[in-house]
C-alpha cells in the first residue's frame, strides 16, 4: 500500500479518513501521510452541495501514500499533538470557496506541495 497513488478525504460518516486507490475505498484510517500532494475539488460536486445542502465526496487530497496510522480512537482530540509551528493548517469550506485555503490567512491553495499530514480531521502541509 505504501508508495500508492491515492485521494484521501475525511468520511463524515465514520469520522476517519478514507483512502481511494483507482477509485475503490481501500482503508480508513486515523491519520495519513502522503508525499507529492495537490488538492482537488469537483467543481461538479460542490456544486451539488450547494444545491442540495447535503454532503458529498468532492475534495479531497491526492498524493502518494508515505505512512498510514489505522488506530481509530474515538472521540478525536481537537488540538493536533506535536510542534506545529514549522507547518500550515490547510481547510476546505464548500459554502466558503470553490479552493483548499490556508486557515490562517484564509488565502486559496492553488499549488502542490512536497507532503501533507492529516490528522484529527486536519490537513497539515510544509511550506
Amino acid at each position: 500500500m505504501i508508495g500508492l497513488k491515492v485521494f484521501v478525504y475525511f468520511n463524515v460518516r465514520k469520522k476517519c479518513w478514507s483512502i481511494r486507490h483507482k477509485g475503490k475505498v481501500i482503508a480508513h484510517a486515523a491519520s495519513v501521510a502522503l508525499d507529492a500532494i495537490e488538492f482537488k475539488v469537483s467543481e461538479k460536486g460542490r456544486q451539488r452541495v450547494l444545491k442540495t445542502g447535503v454532503k458529498n465526496v468532492h475534495a479531497g487530497v491526492v498524493g502518494l501514500l508515505r505512512a498510514v496510522d489505522f488506530h481509530i480512537p474515538g472521540p478525536f482530540p481537537k488540538a493536533m499533538p506535536g510542534p506545529v509551528n514549522k507547518l500550515t493548517e490547510i481547510s476546505y469550506n464548500p459554502w466558503k470557496s470553490k479552493y483548499f485555503f490556508e486557515v490562517f490567512s484564509q488565502k486559496p491553495v492553488k499549488k502542490s506541495f512536497t507532503n501533507a499530514w492529516l490528522c484529527n480531521k486536519r490537513v497539515f502541509v510544509q511550506k
